[in-house]
């Protein structure tokens, strides 16, 4: 096959995939279930792969490449359109999920073996979070929420670190009258309404307002004597937490009623119940640019983020997904809902106070230690995060490989490798763990590759992914594979003393490696954005450097601008989808297929034309280009520092 000359990008509609991506970034779980099987913190839209595979005109024999898998969008749409795919990535959180994807396990077998596991975990945990209502009679805890306790130094009187006074409304309907407010120098939590100013009913402290900041930037003043009480004092010794307030679901008079009320003295027995904890959750938190913060709140060790008796829960969890008895394929589908759901941690989760759920403790791509934390009951039938949830999710997304993935893709599937091996391979589909800079593929095999690189200024995945490696090490009872080495992580870590020169020689063996992999003919396809131009500069330097050229750009919806992390940001919505090509002929300028006069367009496509042409200059005159190109506007989202 002659070298083609063609560009992908122009043969793509790209107002009918931005129109599919605005639906699917809003529920994306609907539209490929098996997303649902694991936390990633980068996937870029399904609609996107899908017609970056349509466009590539590809044969029934070519080879789809990712070596930034990550979340797995372009392995899952590739084998749905019965392609070979090689999927590699660093971490093995990623790794496992995207095999577990993968299994090919019996939808029916699945729910047999789910059926039995979560009918064995009821009967022996439900009575943790068991309670006998005072006003309903027999019920069940949901939530608990759990304050922080400090005693001031100056006048050695308790206080509490409430974020806010309101802690929740009482439920969800619009205008909703009543409320729960939490008193900062007693503890005791008021019902009263939302209209006016309140005050503590136990000790007659005055409250501040619905949203008046308690803590900001973590300062504390105590409500007794009115003193600062210092860092060290407040949050950086072991923390000490206070059970305040429970949501209940009560069965009363044929009606199912959910409701907060404060915790009973029995109810605040079993939530102080004791619990022998295995030896991956009692390994230190390392430290690092997100897990210091973290260490700074006072978590030494993993078990540390965790109440208790929910604690003695996942634990219980994990023993019985070791049943001997179960498939392999189904107890490793248990054992990834289990080290899933450690990311309810009862100590650090979020409660949205206005709109009443309580959110992951890694719902925002960062951890964030707060004086009011939620205990979510992982063993209700109903509920954000349960276990029920999760396994009812991996049923779904069972259900969709078997209709989407072809019969011959799902024999190769069930020969990719157990978790614990390092790496998997099969006729149609191969995932590996390790770094991308060796990849195992031959030389001059690969038709397209479709990736999308860790961003300069972007998630610290291995970090924050620690978590569900340590939950990783106990559900399966392991330990050698559960290894990240972050020297090889693409993302500057300034704890690590990882920089920009870091990024680009990562970026510089991984696209050196992936060009070995390519044919001639071959194409790379990637989507980036990011708001530091040494990102940019050290992205085009790579691609430089590995004999890769820029040979056109597009725009491409990809985020849900309404998400947690990008509200009240000047944060991109969009990527700039880059096309490149070997660097065999004389030399191009890239075709930019659909310019806008759009700004957030605009400023990705000169960031993009300034890789794409003067990628082989110095920093200095790169960072000249792109500010020539962006002259005219008014306000950038990408920085641009001075020094590399």
């Amino acid at each position: 096959m002659g070298v083609t000359t063609r560009s992908t990008l122009d043969g793509i509609n790209w107002s009918a995939v931005n129109r599919a991506t605005r639906r699917q970034v809003r529920n994306r779980e609907v539209y490929c279930p098996p997303i649902s099987l694991f936390r990633w913190w980068a996937r870029r839209p399904h609609a996107l792969t899908r017609a970056l595979l349509d466009a590539s005109n590809l044969e029934p024999e070519d080879l789809v490449s990712d070596p930034f898998s990550g979340g797995g969008t372009v392995t899952l749409e590739s084998a749905a359109k019965g392609h070979r795919v090689y999927a590699q990535d660093l971490n093995p959180w990623a790794v496992w999920g995207l095999r577990t994807a993968l299994d090919g396990v019996s939808p029916t077998l699945l729910r047999a073996g789910i059926d039995s596991f979560w009918q064995k975990l009821r009967n022996s945990t439900s009575r943790y979070y068991a309670t006998n209502c005072p006003t309903h009679g027999n019920g069940e805890i949901l939530h608990t929420f759990w304050v922080r306790e400090c005693t001031c130094p100056h006048c050695a009187q308790a206080l509490y670190l409430y974020p806010y006074s309101l802690i929740t409304l009482a439920g969800r309907k619009r205008n909703e009258k009543i409320a729960f407010y939490g008193c900062s120098a007693c503890g005791r939590v008021t019902q009263r309404g939302t209209a006016r100013r309140v005050a503590c009913e136990d000790c007659g402290h005055e409250l501040a307002g619905m949203r008046e900041p308690l803590l900001v930037q973590k300062r504390v003043w105590c409500p007794h004597c009115s003193q600062e009480v210092s860092y060290r004092d407040a949050w950086s010794r072991k923390p000490k937490w206070k059970p305040v307030l429970v949501q209940r679901f009560c069965s009363y008079r044929d009606k199912q009623i959910v409701h907060f009320d404060e915790p009973t003295p029995t109810e605040v027995a079993r939530a102080l119940t004791c619990v022998n904890t295995p030896a991956p959750l009692l390994e230190k938190i390392p430290m690092g640019r997100e897990t210091a913060v973290l260490r700074r709140g006072g978590f030494r060790k993993w078990s540390d983020l965790y109440p208790s008796r929910q604690l003695k829960v996942l634990l219980k969890g994990v023993k019985l997904a070791n049943d001997p008895e179960l498939d392999r394929h189904v107890r490793s589908r248990i054992q990834l809902a289990i080290a899933g759901a450690g990311e309810m941690a009862g100590h650090l989760c979020r409660w949205d106070r206005f709109h009443p759920k309580a959110f992951e403790a890694l719902a925002n791509h960062r951890f964030a230690v707060l004086g009011l934390a939620v205990e979510t009951n992982l063993v209700a039938e109903r509920g954000r995060g349960t276990l029920k949830l999760r396994l009812r999710n991996s049923l779904s997304a069972a259900n969709w490989a078997q209709t989407h993935i072809s019969e011959p893709n799902s024999r190769a599937r069930q020969r990719v490798a157990p978790v614990e091996e390092p790496g998997g391979k099969a006729r149609q589909c191969t995932i590996v763990a390790g770094t991308s800079s060796k990849q195992r593929i031959p030389s001059n095999s690969v038709r397209l590759v479709i990736t999308d690189p860790p961003y300069y200024d972007a998630v610290q995945y291995g970090e924050l992914s620690g978590l569900f490696i340590a939950w990783a090490r106990a559900v399966t009872g392991r330990r050698r594979p559960w290894t990240v080495d972050l020297r090889f992580e693409a993302v500057p870590n300034e704890t690590r003393k990882a920089g920009a020169k870091h990024y680009e020689s990562l970026l510089r063996s991984i696209f050196k490696e992936t060009a070995r992999t390519m044919r001639d003919d071959g194409k790379l396809l990637l989507t980036y954005h990011g708001m530091d131009f040494r990102g940019w500069a050290a992205l085009g330097r790579a691609l430089h450097w590995a004999g890769l050229r820029v040979e056109a750009l597009a725009v491409a919806h990809s985020e849900n601008e309404k998400d947690h992390p990008k509200r009240n940001r000047n944060a991109f919505s969009k990527d700039l989808v880059i096309e490149c090509g070997k660097n065999t002929s004389a030399y191009r300028a890239p075709v930019v297929v659909n310019a806008s006069r759009r700004p957030e367009q605009r400023e990705l496509l000169a960031a993009g034309v300034t890789i794409a042409n003067h990628s082989g200059k110095e920093y200095a005159e790169m960072v000249q280009k792109f500010q020539q190109l962006t002259k005219r506007m008014r306000r950038r989202r990408i920085r641009v520092p001075t020094l590399f």
